[in-house]
C-alpha cells in the first residue's frame, strides 16, 4: 500500500546503471582477492611493502594495465578517432624515486618514458639521475630566491648543452647548481646503472648533433644494448665524467660486478686536450676523433696519442652522403661539393673536398645548421638502406664502437 519504498537518499538517481554494476562487481572481486608481490615461491600483500616497494608497484602496475591496453587489437579507423577524442590520461606521480635505491630507479623512469609515448606524464623529483633516461620532455628547475620561485626551463634532448650554454653568456652569473647535481647524480646513476643484472651501455658524446648520428647509427645497439647516447655538452664536459667514472670502475672488489659498457668520445679541437693515461679496462674507454690531415680514414685515438690534427664529427662522415647532403642544403651554390679525391674516405674539407669554407656552412644560423645538416644526413641514409652495398657509408670508426658494445 505504498507505506515502504527503497531508496537511495539524496537527489542520486534510482536507478542502476551500468557503471554501478561495473564497481559492484569490482568491489566484490578484490574484496575477494589481495594483490599480492611475487618473490619466487614467496607472496607478499601489497600493503605489507616497504615505502620504496609499494611506489615500485604502483609504477608496474601503471605500466602494466596501460601497455597492456595498447596492445590490444586495432579498432577500425574511426572507432580509433571515438576513443581518441573522448580519452585523454593524464598521470602524475610525485617523486617516483622516493625510498628507492638508485639502481632500481632506473626501471621506474623507464617504463614512465615508455607510458609517456601515448599519455601526458607529470613528474616530481628530486633526483637529477632521471635526465640522461628520459630524452624527450621538459624540465622545470624550480629554486627559491627570497619569496619568489624560479624556473629554468629546459627540453631534456639536449639540456646539458643548452644549461652551459647560458652559463657562458651570462658569464657565470647563472648559478651551476643544476648543472652540478645533473654531474653528480648522473655519474652515480650511470655506475649502478653497469651494476645491473638487466644493465644498461652508454656512449657519451659532446652535444646534440652527435646524437642525431649516433640514435641512426646504433639504433640495434639501443634496441638489444640497452644503449644510452648521452650529449653533455663540451668536450671538457666528456672527459670530466669519464675521470669520474675511472676511479669506482677501476676499483679491484668492483670489477668483476660491472657488466654494463661506457664510451666517450670528443672531438680534437684547436685547444689541446688533456691527457689521459688510460687504464685496461674493457668496460670504459675514452677517445678522440683523427683523420691524420689526410682524407684517407679516421682513426679513433687515445688521448695520450701525439696526433693533435683537428677532427669533428662532420669530418668524419662519408664524403659521398656528405656531398650530397651539402648539395642539396646549398640552395644558392656556395657550398656545392663537385669533386671528391677518395670517396672511401673521410670528409676532409681540405683535401677531399677542395672546400675549405664549408666549416663556414656550420657556423651559419647561429650553429642550427649542423642539426639541419645532420637530420639531412641520416634521411639521405635511411634512403640508401636497400641498396646491396649500403655498408660501405657506414665510417669504420663507427664499426670499432659497436666492436667495444659486443657486436660481432
Amino acid at each position: 500500500e505504498n507505506k515502504y519504498q527503497y531508496h537511495t537518499g539524496g537527489e542520486r538517481q534510482s536507478k542502476i546503471s551500468k557503471l554501478d554494476l561495473v564497481e559492484k562487481i569490482l568491489e566484490t572481486y578484490f574484496q575477494k582477492r589481495i594483490l599480492h608481490k611475487k618473490d619466487g615461491k614467496i607472496k607478499k600483500k601489497i600493503s605489507e611493502l616497504s615505502a620504496g616497494e609499494k611506489r615500485q608497484a604502483l609504477i608496474d602496475l601503471i605500466y602494466a594495465f596501460l601497455k597492456q591496453e595498447e596492445g590490444k587489437e586495432k579498432k577500425t579507423t574511426k572507432e580509433k578517432e571515438i576513443k581518441e577524442g573522448e580519452k585523454t590520461l593524464i598521470i602524475g606521480i610525485d617523486e617516483p624515486e622516493n625510498s628507492l635505491h638508485t639502481s632500481l630507479c632506473y626501471n621506474q623512469f623507464e617504463k614512465l618514458q615508455k607510458i609517456a609515448v601515448n599519455h601526458q606524464v607529470l613528474i616530481t623529483t628530486h633526483w637529477y639521475g632521471f635526465l640522461p633516461i628520459v630524452s624527450e620532455g621538459i624540465a622545470h628547475f624550480l629554486s627559491l630566491n627570497g619569496d619568489k620561485i624560479e624556473f629554468e626551463t629546459y627540453n631534456l634532448y639536449n639540456y646539458r648543452a643548452k644549461i652551459k650554454q647560458d652559463i657562458e653568456n651570462s658569464r657565470n652569473e647563472i648559478p651551476n647548481d643544476s648543472s652540478l647535481k645533473s654531474t653528480n647524480d648522473l655519474v652515480q646513476s650511470i655506475f649502478y646503472s653497469l651494476k645491473k643484472e638487466n644493465c644498461y651501455n652508454w656512449l657519451i658524446c659532446e652535444g646534440i648533433t652527435e646524437k642525431i648520428y649516433f640514435e641512426y647509427f646504433f639504433r640495434e645497439e639501443i634496441g638489444s644494448k640497452k644503449l644510452k647516447i648521452l650529449p653533455v655538452g663540451g668536450q671538457s664536459k666528456v672527459i670530466e665524467i669519464y675521470k669520474y667514472l675511472d676511479l669506482p670502475i677501476n676499483e679491484k672488489n668492483i670489477k668483476s660486478e660491472i657488466a654494463g659498457k661506457v664510451f666517450c668520445l670528443i672531438d680534437t679541437d684547436k685547444e689541446s686536450c688533456e691527457e689521459i693515461k688510460e687504464k685496461n679496462n674493457k668496460n670504459l674507454r675514452i677517445r678522440r676523433l683523427s683523420n691524420d690531415d689526410s682524407h684517407e680514414k679516421t682513426d679513433l685515438l687515445s688521448l695520450d696519442s701525439k696526433n693533435t690534427t683537428q677532427a669533428d664529427m662532420e669530418q668524419s662522415l662519408n664524403p659521398l652522403i656528405f656531398q650530397e647532403t651539402i648539395n642539396f642544403l646549398s640552395l644558392d651554390g656556395k657550398y656545392k661539393i663537385n669533386n671528391i679525391e677518395n670517396s672511401n674516405g673521410n670528409t676532409s674539407f681540405t683535401i677531399n673536398m677542395g672546400n675549405f669554407k664549408l666549416k663556414d656552412f656550420f657556423k651559419e644560423n647561429n650553429g642550427e645548421n649542423k642539426i639541419l645538416f645532420a637530420n639531412k644526413y641520416i634521411e639521405i641514409m635511411k634512403s640508401k638502406e636497400n641498396i646491396e652495398n649500403y655498408k660501405i657509408y657506414i665510417p669504420n670508426w663507427i664499426s670499432e664502437i659497436e666492436t667495444f658494445f659486443g657486436k660481432e
